[in-house]
């Protein structure tokens, strides 16, 4: 369930959540496990399915939840980047691809604007959606 935050699992949690639930809420195992796999995400945060587009377009009406649930994700996508530049020491390229990458726009923007504090000299780039078979395209022809 780690790290982003899903259309429906909770992505990085801070453990004494569940503590407080089972303490103070009384919930058993098996009601968290339904609660963070099913019922938490965008689709917990925005009281929807969760589904980008759908966020996207509910944001663009004016719909709170919705437009926190894309800010939440955005800060959730930026994060791992900015881990995997710790590791990596830095980075050339960041790729977008899939229907998130595509479809995203206003995502997309977000998550750049939240990395550009970490000053890093890079190429953005859009990849289309044919995953396994683009993405091995393009790494191949980037190494």
């Amino acid at each position: 369930m780690g790290g982003v935050v899903m259309s429906r699992r909770t992505g990085d949690l801070d453990p004494g959540i569940i503590f407080y639930l089972m303490r103070e809420q009384r919930y058993d195992v098996n009601t968290l496990e339904d609660l963070f796999e099913h019922r938490s995400g965008l689709a917990g945060i925005s009281k929807s399915d969760g589904d980008l587009r759908d966020l996207q377009s509910a944001s663009d009406r004016g719909d709170a939840d919705a437009a926190l649930a894309l800010d939440i994700f955005s800060h959730s996508v930026a994060k791992q980047i900015a881990g995997m530049c710790i590791a990596l020491g830095a980075i050339d390229v960041l790729v977008f691809t899939g229907g998130v990458g595509e479809n995203a726009g206003v995502v997309r923007e977000r998550v750049t604007q939240l990395i550009g504090a970490l000053e890093l000299s890079l190429s953005i780039l859009v990849l289309p959606a044919r995953e396994n078979e683009r993405i091995a395209f393009h790494v191949a022809n980037l190494i």
